[in-house]
């Protein structure tokens, strides 16, 4: 378990499929993206092994309570690199004092526990509150891949955020020479 101030951050367990459930039908959940839609929580259920080897999935805690999910994955040994992403998804809180702790937890845990070199993230939906945590955190937009998603029946662009280790506070490693 990773620890803040506000929030708590621990691993994805069988036993929170039936609320991730209520979530995604609410919302798409961000975890789902690009995958088919599960049809029901037995179908989610017979799923969870295959997610939870290719992406660690945390669930954000607030007072023991689930608010939402912050997660990696794409992690790439070689290079040191994965992507990551949180959303709030408990709507009768304030998002951006729970992502901005999860996501700096979440960010210490990769660079200083897993000894990456670059954090990124793609961003599609322009309304998406993680838009304005980043910019808090270090993150630097790198670029934008025009029209490279289709969501709800239009093409939007995908933004790509990034951050080094040696950025915002982190160890900075030495690059290499040849």
């Amino acid at each position: 378990m990773l620890n803040g101030k506000l929030v708590s951050l621990r691993e994805l367990e069988i036993h929170d499929l039936d609320l991730l459930f209520l979530w995604d039908e609410k919302e798409d959940l961000y975890l789902f993206k690009g995958r088919y839609r599960f049809a029901s929580q037995e179908d989610l259920k017979n799923n969870f092994t295959g997610y939870s080897f290719s992406q660690k999935i945390f669930v954000i805690n607030r007072d023991q309570a689930p608010i939402g999910l912050a997660s990696y994955w794409d992690e790439d040994t070689r290079s040191r690199t994965c992507e990551i992403y949180a959303k709030i998804y408990d709507k009768s809180v304030d998002p951006h004092p729970y992502l901005t702790e999860s996501l700096s937890i979440l960010i210490n845990f990769l660079f200083n526990t897993e000894n990456l070199s670059r954090i990124y993230t793609c961003i599609s939906d322009p309304f998406d509150e993680i838009k304005q945590v980043l910019g808090k955190l270090g993150f630097i937009k790198e670029g934008a891949l025009r029209d490279h998603r289709f969501i709800q029946g239009r093409y939007v662009d995908t933004v790509v955020y990034g951050q080094l280790k040696g950025e915002n506070g982190h160890l900075k490693t030495e690059k290499l020479r040849r």
